[in-house]
């Protein structure tokens, strides 16, 4: 099992993929939804 710890820290933004995505439509909650859909 992988944990992304740093996955939406440290202005990272998510992939083009899924910007937009999130419920919330932010970057860090598209960022939160790309890491644990990725590394589950």
């Amino acid at each position: 099992m992988y944990h992304a710890t740093r996955g939406c820290h440290f202005d990272n933004y998510p992939n083009d993929d899924w910007a937009g995505k999130s419920r919330a439509r932010t970057v860090y909650s598209d960022c939160m939804k790309e890491t644990v859909l990725q590394t589950s």
